[in-house]
């Protein structure tokens, strides 16, 4: 597919290989998890996939379709008559143009959905192993907040306090479990799995690639996002529908005895049918544009985090050394220079996740199929 070969290498991908070890704690060898790569998650989910496979039902009689649409326009007997006919050619002709392309698109947009899918896993892991990390802290801090409050150094408020902190983390490790759990079971319904299969778990494979966006020219992307979207050209070929009824519209009448029927569709209705679809394909690119525009903007922010981030995270590294000098000179405790260790490895773990986001947000900045799918 497409969106693969966009798939580059992240160097922290290897972090989050192994995040369902780390984070839910399974005992398990590996070779009790499978890995799962995108590519044969995006089989599955699109094998599932009912649109996709009903798309693809209708390619295989969209030529009988047309022909039989011909043959409606071959047979019409009055004018009113060839307009319907006509436009159940157009209609035919323009379903049977867009469908491959939309096959296409559903396709790319299903592989894209894994993606974040696996983005999502990936970083719920490993926040819940950065949590677990910073419980076995928290436990730490309370065995020696008991130590005071026995040698009367502290109060049993302040042990309580001590305490609560590991339940509270307890707690939120219990709930950020269910999480990773309900997240999977949604992956394999979207992969097609049922019954026990839903609670399947996988060694997730996502390699991502950070890169800041090249100057753009904004305008132009957005031109192209809205020349390419499958989304206004389905407007505008109604809105050219509902301009050809308007343009070739015709009384209906009996061909035998010239009666007009009854209850039938007036020139004054298809013209509001018209104003109708030509506003609903001025709104639909107007979507489009401000997609992109705001799509871009979000990218921005995130390079913006990530550089504000990088520069916090190397301040942190340099006051890790710092603390170990004085860690080694015995001026603090160990606890001390963990909870700087954890705090380095927090703003990792976000500084990875918004790289990852930011590459995720860019395959749909650049692909007009995409970003209207999501």
């Amino acid at each position: 597919m497409k969106l693969s070969k966009k798939i580059l290498t992240f160097t922290l991908g290897l972090t989050f290989a192994f995040g369902i070890f780390g984070a839910v704690g399974l005992a398990a060898s590996e070779d009790t998890v499978p890995v799962l790569t995108v590519e044969e998650a995006a089989r599955r989910a699109i094998r599932n996939n009912a649109a996709i496979a009903n798309a693809e039902d209708d390619e295989s009689v969209a030529d009988e379709v047309v022909r039989r649409a011909q043959d409606f326009v071959f047979d019409a007997r009055t004018d009113h008559d060839l307009t319907n006919a006509m436009v159940g050619l157009m209609n035919a002709e323009l379903s049977r143009s867009l469908n491959l392309r939309d096959i296409n698109a559903q396709k790319e947009n299903v592989e894209f959905q894994i993606m974040r899918y696996f983005n999502t896993i990936l970083n719920m892991e490993a926040d819940l192993a950065l949590s677990l990390d910073n419980l076995e802290i928290a436990r730490r801090d309370l065995l020696i907040s008991r130590l005071k409050l026995s040698l009367g150094m502290v109060s049993e408020l302040d042990y309580e306090a001590a305490d609560l902190a590991v339940i509270r983390i307890e707690t939120n490790i219990e709930r950020m479990q269910s999480s990773i759990a309900g997240a999977f079971r949604d992956l394999n319904s979207f992969m097609g799995a049922t019954g026990i299969n839903l609670n399947q778990k996988y060694i997730l494979s996502l390699e991502l690639y950070y890169e800041p966006l090249e100057p753009v020219n904004l305008s132009r992307h957005a031109d192209t996002f809205v020349r390419e979207s499958l989304v206004v050209q389905r407007a505008q070929n109604a809105a050219d529908i509902a301009a050809y009824r308007v343009d070739f519209f015709f009384t209906p009448h009996n061909p035998l005895t010239g009666v007009i029927p009854t209850g039938y569709i007036t020139y004054d209705e298809r013209v509001v049918e018209l104003n109708h679809a030509l506003r609903n394909l001025s709104n639909t690119r107007q979507r489009v544009r401000e997609g992109v525009i705001s799509s871009y903007s979000n990218l921005r922010d995130l390079e913006l985090n990530i550089r504000a981030t990088t520069i916090e995270l190397e301040r942190l590294i340099r006051q890790l050394e710092v603390s170990e000098t004085m860690l080694e000179l015995g001026r603090i405790t160990p606890v001390e220079v963990d909870r700087l260790r954890f705090e380095i490895a927090s703003m990792e773990n976000s500084l990875a996740q918004a790289k990852n986001n930011h590459t995720i947000l860019s395959i749909a900045f650049n692909n007009p199929l995409i970003m209207m799918g999501t």
